[in-house]
């Protein structure tokens, strides 16, 4: 929502937003850029809202149920879901759409910054803090539009309802719906792409993307992918097979738009990743600490199996967020960590993260999101397939747990999303350990 509030305010509109992590003094880093650009920011509690207000945007993750929204209805004000704003902030551009379950964000910002290498200037918006810049938005000055398009907002997201020039799919893997969904949703995002898609080649649940769009180009480690690691070595500066996955999507997004492979490689040279994505915080008696935004099975998979090429031994502390997503995965965290953890290797789980509020919708309905799952569900499952896992359900206990136990050589890896305090935790985790 921040990219959308900053591109109306430069657009020129008077822009007011109301957010519960701005009630609850969460993520005031991220407020104080807003108001520094204009923002009017208020309490969620319907006070701010009235007749002045032309369109009020929303997304899933708020309810009906808010004093704001409340007002609105009284006031009968348009109320659009964010996904149709988008589509209107973005009618008038040629658009780089990136879906998928894993890799969206740093897609984005690669293809991004590419472009932004040749010259082309777009307006890029991403979901996650790009370090070219420190920010993740752009504002760009050619009619070139590079986003982020997230799935999670349903079939109402920007994937069902804004058109895009080319539409990338990163892969598709269990998230925040289950894949049948996922893959009629991926269809029609592809299907309407007027220029042409990029399929990830290697996922399963992608290949039916293939000729659904006026041109379609694959990328992956197969030989037979068009953009194929066998052929085509990107050229990074950033840890992770799945970040030369990401870079090949990227490569060739880019070609879609005319850049050669050599100039978008070179490119890539200068690209130095993504905030919480694998990013690390610093060292600290020979102990390595990572933050990393890995919230699902893939995600988690990926970012282990990079962190443990360079690890002695890795501490792993997982914050999963909101009980429905984390019941919906659990057998994925349980298999996942119980595979790929080594013997020597420590899980550290505390309790599930949730500020409240988020919906959950049942045959069109919204019900109240039951608390039947705890963190201590997939720690004891782990330890029961003979790996180290431990449940400490107050947070702040974790870094003297971690302190006693860890060595030179060790990495301790937070993961972990939506909790914008974890990169905090990160750092005050590094600071335990001086």
């Amino acid at each position: 929502m921040s990219p959308l509030a900053r591109i109306m305010a430069k657009r020129g509109y008077r822009v007011i937003g109301s957010d519960r992590s701005y009630d609850l003094g969460r993520n005031w880093k991220l407020f104080n850029l807003l108001e520094g650009e204009g923002i009017q920011l208020v309490p969620q509690d319907g006070s701010a809202i009235n007749s002045n207000i032309e369109t009020f945007v929303v997304t899933r993750a708020v309810e009906s149920s808010i004093p704001d929204i409340k007002r609105a209805l009284e006031l009968n004000i348009p109320i659009l879901k964010r996904p149709r704003f988008m589509a209107e902030v973005f009618r008038e551009t040629r658009n780089v759409a990136i879906g998928g379950t894993s890799g969206k964000s740093t897609t984005t910002a690669m293809i991004g910054h590419i472009m932004r290498h040749v010259g082309s200037s777009p307006t890029i918006m991403n979901g996650a803090v790009m370090r070219n810049g420190q920010t993740n938005f752009v504002s760009g000055s050619s009619d070139l539009a590079v986003f982020e398009a997230d799935e999670s907002d349903g079939f109402e997201d920007v994937i069902s309802v804004c058109p895009s020039s080319i539409a990338v799919v990163t892969n598709i893997t269990l998230d925040h719906f289950e894949i049948s969904e996922l893959r009629e949703m991926f269809s029609g995002f592809v299907e309407r792409a007027s220029h042409g898609a990029v399929i990830n080649a290697d996922c399963p649940n992608s290949k039916h993307l293939i000729g659904k769009s006026r041109e379609t180009v694959t990328f992956g480690s197969s030989p037979k992918a068009d953009f194929s690691l066998a052929s085509i070595s990107p050229n990074l500066n950033i840890a992770g097979d799945h970040n030369k996955l990401n870079a090949l999507a990227a490569i060739a997004a880019c070609s879609l738009l005319g850049v050669p492979v050599d100039v978008a490689r070179e490119a890539l040279s200068t690209f130095t990743g993504i905030k919480r994505r694998l990013e690390v915080i610093g060292v600290s008696n020979g102990v390595t600490v990572i933050d990393d935004f890995a919230s699902n099975p893939g995600k988690i998979a990926a970012s282990l199996k990079a962190v443990q090429e360079g690890a002695k031994r890795i501490f792993v502390v997982f914050q999963p967020h909101g009980f429905q997503p984390t019941k919906m995965m659990r057998d994925g965290y349980i298999e996942t960590f119980a595979s790929l953890l080594r013997k020597d290797d420590v899980l550290v789980m505390p309790d599930i993260f949730y500020v409240g509020g988020t919906a959950n919708l049942v045959n069109g309905e919204v019900v109240t999101i039951p608390r039947d799952i705890s963190s201590e569900d997939i720690t004891s499952a782990v330890t029961a397939r003979g790996r180290l896992a431990y449940y400490i359900p107050d947070r702040a206990e974790i870094p003297r747990f971690i302190q006693e136990r860890v060595a030179p050589g060790d990495t301790v890896l937070v993961m972990g999303s939506r909790d914008e305090s974890l990169s905090e935790f990160a750092e005050g985790l590094r600071g335990a350990l001086v």
